[in-house]
């Protein structure tokens, strides 16, 4: 039920933030048309709506995370006594050839990575293509020409996103054998304690932890250096597509195919875009 409802409530939540830029653009093109003859009543309703949608949207958002988080909670208690009682069942050979290092890692860190990545999918699935598709819609609908540019933008924009997961994806997935090897080097080291006192073997294991901590640290920051180049190329993007509505839409305000409204709204579905990539 919870893994159905999150998305549903989610998709609420799209359909009350897609509603507020064209509310926005219909209080500057109506009710702030001209100083004298604003329309204050226009504007006061107007802005009550959007209050309004706000508490909506933060009302079926709350609903949303709840059935997500709950649904991921759920599946990850259930897949962790599965891969306990899975790994109970094994013969001691294969147990031997996984290692205890590994099953411990399948069982507690990677189980919470699907968690996290599960209580995200939830939250995102309906979310993120709603949002994006939705935009370019709308600004169809305002504005032909320079919808043009959302057309441009988003498939520049997420082509860059998926050669940096291209390159991020592998790292990950390295980093994750990484961190078996120190989770062996600790579970060895603690369970033979008493043995290395004896045999003064501190420094070395010491040594042994060090090599492998820094070779899990090595791959985790390729990988997040990487990563942390989502922002700046997506940030130089989309400012070149506000750029360039800016720059198109004052060319069709010249000749009074578009209001200022519009171009506003047109903006916000950008930046609304931008969040959701």
């Amino acid at each position: 039920f919870q893994a159905i409802a999150a998305p549903i409530f989610k998709l609420l939540e799209c359909v009350v933030d897609l509603a507020v830029p064209i509310i926005t653009a219909r209080i500057i093109d109506t009710g702030l048309s001209g100083v004298v003859a604003a329309d204050k009543r226009y504007v006061i309703n107007g802005c009550l709506l959007i209050v309004f949608l706000g508490i909506a949207g933060l009302a079926v958002c709350v609903i949303s995370q709840y059935f997500s988080a709950a649904a991921a909670v759920g599946f990850s208690s259930e897949l962790r006594r599965a891969a306990f009682s899975h790994i109970h069942s094994l013969d001691f050979t294969t147990r031997r050839a996984l290692g205890s290092d590994t099953l411990i890692t399948r069982v507690t860190g990677d189980i919470n990575q699907v968690q996290n990545g599960l209580n995200l999918f939830l939250r995102l699935v309906m979310r993120s293509p709603f949002i994006v598709f939705g935009s370019v819609i709308m600004a169809f609908t305002i504005n032909a020409r320079i919808a043009l540019v959302f057309a441009a933008a988003v498939p520049v924009f997420a082509a860059a996103l998926f050669i940096i997961m291209r390159f991020t994806a592998p790292l990950y997935k390295l980093a994750q054998s990484k961190l078996d090897d120190v989770v062996g080097v600790t579970r060895s080291t603690i369970s033979g304690a008493r043995v290395i006192r004896a045999f003064g073997r501190e420094d070395a294991e010491l040594a042994r932890f060090a090599s492998s901590s820094d070779a899990l640290a090595r791959v985790q920051t390729r990988a997040g250096f990487l990563s942390a180049l989502t922002n700046p190329l997506s940030g130089v993007i989309i400012n070149l597509a506000v750029i360039g509505i800016l720059y198109f839409g004052a060319l069709e305000f010249s000749v009074g195919s578009i209001t200022g409204g519009a171009i506003v709204a047109l903006v916000n579905y950008m930046a609304q875009i931008s969040v959701e990539l």
